[in-house]
């Protein structure tokens, strides 16, 4: 008979935490990093699965997952950022903290454990004031008895309490009301009128058929957001049980101008997620939304995130796009993209929903004829993706000629919307400050370096600041004739800047703005295209294979141009600046970068993450991997891909001499090419001292034909 192993005193621990409802996960020893693929997103209650990490990992530090899914959610005082002082300041208006669960965190901070109310809490970072986080749905803390700075130490062992009404108003509303909304100030109830005016609320959606568990979620929310100061949680409780005591009145139709009432009446569909979609279609309702007061809008929002995780951005745009509708046909703002047919957005919906996504993407480029380079087309794929945030990332594919950089950028970009996408051949110094129109949230493709050269200084500012700005000296003729007057001219952005080339650098100041993608220039890679374009000879494709490409492109038209062009956040990010590389200056632009293709990955990826009710959409640990990856030796003062022909001579002459033939026969390219390639290295005088992770470079042998 075997006897099932002890486990560690961090095992046991996490054991216990899960006897009690709260789901654990394992963390890095000495760290907040979490060890599993998918993070708080794997914890469990299960106590076999418990049991198979801590024996795996013994000392592993023990993460909780807040939110519904551990029912509690975690105020996190922090002394260094004056954590103590906002909690002293606020006890003489709403009183001391209950006396709930309290935990001192390893960096000396306190955690205070809460009663999940059992609607969203978002997680926030200084709304309740200064040092002062939540730890709530889609978040984590980590437990005693966890080591990080210092151990983490149960200060007072109750069970947690409910949380007051006013700590959820400042969590919605930070430390002031928001300015310039007159409307809410005038519904904020005060001091003698907090139980007529929740007492009246209450009424009403009672008489909208609401029972009193739903009463009273729908009370709490309205005391921490509308009394100032919130009344005690028994009164709220008693508000609630006095009025559903009465029966209500026989319901009557529902009036299309009650936005609240209709989302209320959703309660009562077979299928409420659908739904509350179809809601989403309907003008009369957005008609009467776009004239609510704001706190009707928070409790409609409040509502159609719990039934069908609509956030508020989904609404705002739901708004706008019925503004549209009212604007003048001449007005441009009215101009927008072609609708797409509704069995179209079907399809695209289904694509964004498969956690397989990327591996489709790569297929479809397959039978656009694109042969491997997965690691570069997912770059680009990424980089696009970016175009809609505040801070794109641009790129640039450096390989030979021949080598497919701009076949391979235009199958990627061809998978965009159209209108989203201007590509340039040749430019002129100044053609982007008159463009017409906006650059925002395009894609600017440049087929080859080259083209724009005369154009250097407006691209970089176009990429550092997001927007051009010019001061034109301009004819202007009117009545009294004709003469020359300064105007600015602006161009907004910001966009998504990719180009080609075959040189192994740019201009200085544009190599820092600039990620460079390298693509696979071997003979394998040479020899697999070979064989593809052989295979294509002999079975060319059919016009229905034709038909069928040109549709599943149309497919991710529609789904790219689908993504919402909302915010991430990145509760890994402080990790990742911790261990990201800083000897380099330009590190501070890289690491902009690699979180901007981590919130890429995440956004491409939202119909299957996270949002919080702002509708920031949560980065999972799996996000941070996959770029990881991606990103591998892209990040440097030196050319990705000069290093990997630098490393092919080495291998091949190590320390000494060659002449440029020979060199050519083991690059693959022409002697002209080579020669160039060669004069990049020794200009910029590598050596192992100067970079340990490149080989000294080869010393070359000048060819008797040179002079």
């Amino acid at each position: 008979m075997t006897s099932t192993p002890r486990l560690s005193p961090l095992g046991e621990a996490a054991l216990r935490y899960a006897q009690v409802g709260m789901a654990v996960f394992p963390i890095f020893p000495g760290k907040k990093t979490p060890l599993t693929e998918h993070g708080f997103k794997d914890a469990t209650k299960d106590p076999a699965t418990i049991g198979e990490w801590w024996a795996k990992w013994p000392d592993a530090n023990v993460g909780i997952a807040t939110g519904a899914v551990s029912g509690i959610f975690v105020v996190d005082v922090d002394p260094r950022h004056s954590g103590n002082d906002t909690i002293y300041e606020l006890q003489p208006k709403f009183g001391k903290l209950p006396d709930t669960r309290m935990v001192r965190t390893g960096g000396g901070g306190t955690h205070f454990y809460f009663k999940h109310p059992g609607w969203l809490v978002p997680n926030s970072s200084g709304r309740i004031g200064p040092g002062v986080d939540v730890r709530a749905d889609g978040g984590y803390v980590l437990a005693p008895p966890s080591i990080t700075d210092g151990p983490y130490e149960v200060l007072r062992d109750e069970n947690p309490l409910e949380a007051p009404g006013w700590l959820f108003g400042r969590l919605k509303h930070g430390s002031n009301v928001p300015s310039g909304e007159k409307t809410y100030r005038q519904l904020v109830f005060s001091e003698g009128q907090r139980n007529n005016g929740l007492t009246s609320l209450a009424g009403k959606l009672h008489r909208d058929g609401l029972a009193e568990s739903e009463l009273l979620a729908t009370l709490h929310q309205a005391n921490g957001n509308r009394c100032d100061p919130p009344l005690p949680t028994d009164e709220v409780e008693a508000i609630a049980k006095s009025v559903a005591r009465y029966a209500p009145p026989p319901q009557t139709e529902v009036l299309p101008e009650d936005p609240l009432a209709r989302v209320l009446a959703l309660e009562a569909m077979p299928d409420k997620f659908m739904a509350a979609q179809h809601l989403l279609q309907d003008w009369s309702f957005i008609a009467a939304l776009r004239e609510a007061d704001l706190v009707t809008f928070d409790l409609v929002a409040a509502k159609l995130h719990q039934l069908a995780k609509i956030t508020k951005p989904a609404l705002k745009q739901a708004i706008e796009r019925f503004s549209q509708q009212l604007r003048p046909a001449a007005d441009p703002k009215a101009a927008d993209a072609p609708a797409n047919p509704p069995e179209l957005i079907e399809k695209a919906e289904k694509l964004l929903a498969d956690p397989k996504l990327l591996d489709r993407f790569h297929a479809s480029l397959a039978r656009d004829g694109v042969v491997g380079e997965e690691k570069a087309a997912t770059t680009i794929l990424l980089a696009a993706v970016t175009r809609k945030t505040k801070r794109p990332v641009h790129l640039v594919l450096k390989a030979a000629s021949s080598s497919g950089k701009n076949f391979l950028t235009n199958a990627v970009i061809s998978r965009l919307p159209k209108q989203d996408v201007i590509t340039i051949s040749d430019m002129s110094p100044h053609a982007l400050q008159y463009l017409q129109g906006s650059l925002r949230g395009k894609v600017v493709v440049i087929t080859e370096h080259e083209g724009a050269e005369r154009a250097e200084y407006p691209l970089r500012i176009a990429m550092s600041e997001g927007s051009l700005s010019i001061l034109a000296a301009e004819k202007v003729t009117d009545e009294g004739g004709s003469r020359i007057e300064s105007r600015p001219r602006t161009v907004e952005g910001p966009a998504c800047f990719i180009t080609t080339t075959t040189r192994s650098s740019l201009h200085d100041e544009n190599e820092t703005r600039i990620l460079e993608v390298p693509l696979d220039e071997s003979p394998e890679q040479t020899k697999r295209i070979n064989e593809a374009a052989a295979r294509r000879a002999a079975k060319p494709p059919s016009l229905q294979d034709e038909e069928r490409a040109a549709a599943e492109i149309e497919v991710w038209r529609c789904a790219l141009g689908m993504l919402d062009a909302t915010g991430t956040i990145n509760p890994f990010a402080v990790e990742q600046g911790d261990s990201f590389p800083s000897s380099r200056v330009r590190s501070r632009r890289d690491f902009q970068r690699f979180l901007g293709l981590t919130a890429a990955h995440a956004l491409l990826h939202q119909r299957q993450r996270q949002h919080n009710c702002d509708g920031l959409v949560v980065v999972e640990m799996q996000d941070v991997v996959a770029v990881k990856k991606l990103c591998r030796g892209l990040f440097g003062d030196t050319s990705p891909r000069l290093r990997v022909l630098q490393a092919k001579l080495w291998a091949k002459f190590g320390g000494e001499e060659f002449k440029s033939a020979e060199a050519a026969k083991i690059l693959g390219y022409s002697t002209d090419a080579t020669r160039r390639v060669l004069r990049e290295m020794e200009a910029r005088s590598w050596s192992a001292e100067a970079s340990p992770t490149v080989r000294p470079s080869p010393t070359v042998r000048p060819s008797p034909t040179l002079s």
